[in-house]
């Protein structure tokens, strides 16, 4: 499934009819000027998902150098909580991505928070914290200069 900020995005549409995505699995969020956490309350309202999925990870785009063992932990950690939403925590800090058991990634839907930050901060009795060492959790891929050091720093 893909989140795309607006349907009138022609260059993210290409991209993904390049890809060979499937139109049925887009959500396009219908006021792009509503940001990221616009787009997340289009997915969490979307009529498609298969109603068997008991959880959502969210995950920013910009993060693909994570390693595998921080999202292994994520998922363990929904086992073990399964009704409580999911997160890495660097330095005790909580970071994206973040696992959502359905009963409250269904709540973001109508989210009156300002943002994902905001619905998570208040939230924060609902949250597990798993500690992770992944320095690519401190690292986004914002500019063609960050895409050059993930290069660099993530090889391996």
């Amino acid at each position: 499934i893909c989140i795309v900020h607006s349907a009138s995005d022609a260059a993210v549409q290409a991209e993904l009819n390049r890809l060979g995505h499937p139109k049925g699995d887009r959500i396009s969020n219908p006021q792009p000027e509503t940001g990221m956490f616009g787009s997340i309350q289009c997915a969490a309202l979307w009529k498609g998902w298969d109603p068997d999925l008991t959880h959502w990870l969210l995950t920013l785009g910009d993060q693909p150098h994570l390693r595998w063992e921080t999202l292994k932990s994520l998922v363990e950690c929904a086992i073990i909580n399964p009704d409580r939403i999911c997160q890495p925590a660097l330095d005790d800090r909580p970071k994206h991505p973040a696992f959502f058991p359905k009963s409250i990634f269904r709540e973001l839907g109508d989210a009156s928070e300002a943002n994902l930050k905001e619905f998570l901060i208040n939230r924060a009795a609902s949250i597990s914290l798993q500690p992770a060492s992944d320095p690519g959790l401190d690292f986004d891929l914002d500019t063609p200069s960050d895409y050059q050091e993930a290069l660099r720093r993530f090889a391996d």
